[in-house]
């Protein structure tokens, strides 16, 4: 493997961990919305 096939490939590696990490960061406020109306649904329920 030649230099720049290694650095393609530790380029592409990096670039799927960040995106793994995007996606998880943009589904937490998510998850927490959720949590917060299940909290309130069982606060009304009462």
């Amino acid at each position: 493997m030649n230099k720049k096939q290694a650095y393609i490939e530790k380029f592409e590696a990096q670039l799927k961990e960040r995106t793994t990490k995007i996606e998880e960061l943009e589904a937490k406020p998510d998850r927490a919305g959720a949590d917060v109306r299940l909290q309130y649904s069982k606060e009304i329920d009462k």
